[in-house]
């Protein structure tokens, strides 16, 4: 993985308002504008441009959050501050996918997992952590 100037997007299959608030708490700071800024990255939560109403494909689902780390991130940085969100997300019931170079060290491979080809989607439920 390559932490300095990483880049990662997550897909949200819900609402802009309530993913905002549910990541305010997760990363403890609020958003202006659709974005934050944090000492470790730039956090944007903004409408899928893409979105397709009751799309299956995570691609095309209504909100995305991007996540900017810039050169000199703090190794392990990129990778706590997504995983960290993704838990957020899926605990608040919120399907999401996470699409960055690194999502093979995220939870279910960054929602590839759970939602991604093949997976076996079962409700909100299905995308809570288990402990551990």
């Amino acid at each position: 993985m390559t932490e300095a100037g990483a880049f990662c997007r997550i897909f949200v299959d819900g609402g802009l308002r309530a993913t905002r608030v549910v990541l305010e708490a997760a990363i403890g700071k609020r958003f202006v504008d659709g974005e934050s800024v944090l000492a470790e990255a730039v956090v944007e939560v903004r409408r899928n441009e893409d979105a397709v109403a009751g799309a299956a494909d995570f691609l095309f689902w209504p909100v995305t959050v991007e996540v900017d780390f810039p050169p000199g991130s703090a190794p392990g940085g990129a990778v706590a501050l997504v995983t960290r969100m993704l838990l957020a997300l899926h605990g608040a019931g919120r399907p999401a996918v996470a699409a960055c170079d690194f999502e093979d060290e995220l939870p279910w491979r960054g929602g590839i997992g759970l939602y991604g080809p093949g997976a076996v989607r079962t409700g909100p439920e299905s995308a809570r952590p288990s402990g551990g």
